[in-house]
């Protein structure tokens, strides 16, 4: 909690063009800022966890329980062109965005996710017939890119008895690993620290979650560190960050100037602006 009311802010955003869902022979991410990531891996395109609308223009107030907007996303759920694959971690509201869902949904497109992740899909509208659910630690290919589910567990609700929430199962959330053409990206999604995402050490890019919220069912600033530096060869994009404005709640209010000093090999800490290509290079063999 920042009782001073500062929150790090994320750059402004680069809109999202017709090349960013195109075939462009390349593998390339793109942070659609909260913890929302655009991949297209030679014309195979994947959102994960996106949140792209707003609940109010003026003022610009997000999705995300009417949340004021801080930095916009690079693109509008309405002008998204075309998806081979919806994916989400889990069911939160600041990674599964209802409005961005139902519009989602409208076009036809596919999403996966965990049972309890299909579950709340269906209860947003999304038809049975585009909503593919998974095992824990399940595979499977989409178009040219292999998936494979990683392990979290984000009991959160544990915090807030008062609230009668049902307590997220480890098999509730789950992280994603796309194994591309031109390299390996993980998205771990929201956990706390568990001993095997130490075991990931194949990924070349990493989105990762630095916010130091306490008592910690995310991974905590000084975890996400021993994970990022464990890993030591792959490049970093902080995530989760600067995107809504809410410097009461530690969980967006993360900021890169607080982590930024401890990178082991810094040269692989990104800091791209939301909608920026980042193109992912192999760097670990396989």
């Amino acid at each position: 909690m920042n009782e001073t009311g500062y929150q790090a802010k994320a750059p402004d955003p680069i809109p999202l063009k017709q090349e960013a869902f195109t075939n462009t022979g390349d593998t390339a991410t793109y942070w659609l800022t909260g913890a929302g990531i655009l991949i297209n891996s030679h014309g195979t395109t994947i959102m994960v966890d996106p949140i792209l609308s707003l609940v109010s223009q003026d003022p610009p107030l997000s999705e995300v329980e009417g949340t004021p907007q801080y930095v916009m996303p690079p693109i509008d759920a309405q002008s998204v062109p075309r998806l081979d694959a919806v994916l989400y971690t889990h069911a939160d509201e600041d990674h599964m965005g209802p409005v961005t869902v139902g519009i989602l949904a409208k076009k036809g497109f596919i999403f996966h996710g965990t049972e309890w992740s299909g579950k709340r899909l269906a209860e947003l509208g999304v038809p049975e017939q585009q909503i593919v659910t998974h095992a824990p630690l399940s595979g499977f290919d989409i178009g040219c890119i292999t998936v494979q589910m990683t392990a979290a567990n984000h009991p959160w609700q544990l915090d807030y008895p008062e609230r009668h929430l049902r307590v997220y199962k480890p098999e509730d959330c789950c992280g994603y690993k796309f194994y591309t053409p031109d390299g390996v990206v993980w998205h771990p999604g929201d956990s706390k620290f568990l001993p095997e995402h130490l075991d990931n050490t194949d990924v070349d890019l990493l989105y990762m979650d630095f916010e130091n919220n306490s008592p910690a069912h995310h991974f905590g600033t000084e975890a996400a560190l021993k994970i990022v530096n464990h890993l030591c060869r792959a490049e970093v994009i902080m995530f989760h960050w600067g995107t809504y404005y809410a410097p009461e709640k530690c969980w967006y209010a993360a900021d890169p100037e607080m982590v930024r000093g401890r990178i082991e090999n810094p040269d692989r800490w990104l800091e791209p602006h939301p909608g920026e290509k980042v193109t992912v290079h192999r760097i670990n063999s396989k």
